[in-house]
């Protein structure tokens, strides 16, 4: 996808319906991805301590 330079910053140059359009999409595509790799580490991050735990309980149920 082609994102046109947009400067929202620039008052004298007002940007297009398209421009924005183009624009928005773009960055609510980085922001899936972001999100799928911050979701990925915590399932990651999650199943490790699940793993711990279990282990951790297994171990201490054959000292009892």
């Amino acid at each position: 996808m082609h994102v046109p330079k947009v400067n929202l910053l620039d008052c004298n140059v007002e940007p297009t319906d398209e421009e924005l359009g183009l624009l928005m999409e773009s960055v609510m595509e980085d922001v899936r991805a972001r999100a799928r790799v911050a979701d990925q580490a915590l399932r990651d991050a999650l199943a490790l301590e699940t793993a711990k735990v279990l282990q951790n309980m297994a171990s201490s149920s054959g000292n009892g």
